[in-house]
């Protein structure tokens, strides 16, 4: 019989095994989000977000378009064009996402209000 099948372990041990791989994970999971609260970095990003008005965003946005526009047609740098093109629905997702903040703080705010008052 070949060596490689005695070295494995029995069911009974292998199963241990897993169950102390599996609680060594839970434990490591555990530790790193008390380590590492997931609320903080929202917080931080949201709270930067809403400063910006939301009309930058379409402004950046058309004159993505305009600067696509120009390098595509009047210049040599037509791939270029294209690159600075890209930026655009960019531009306009990051003006929804902005968007939705502000409307999901003002929510939260007037469900706050409205708790108060009952």
């Amino acid at each position: 019989m070949p060596s490689s099948i005695n070295a494995l372990p029995t069911p009974k041990k292998a199963a241990s095994i897993i169950n102390q791989a599996k609680s060594q994970v839970k434990n490591r999971e555990q530790k790193l989000s008390t380590e590492l609260p997931s609320e903080i970095p929202n917080e931080i990003v949201e709270s930067q977000t809403r400063k910006i008005p939301n009309l930058a965003f379409l402004g950046f946005a058309g004159a993505a378009m305009v600067a696509s526009a120009m390098l595509t047609f009047k210049s040599k740098h037509k791939t270029l064009g294209n690159f600075v093109g890209l930026w655009v629905p960019t531009m306009m997702l990051l003006g929804v996402y902005n968007k939705i903040v502000k409307v999901e703080d003002e929510v939260l705010v007037a469900t706050k209000q409205i708790k108060d008052l009952h």
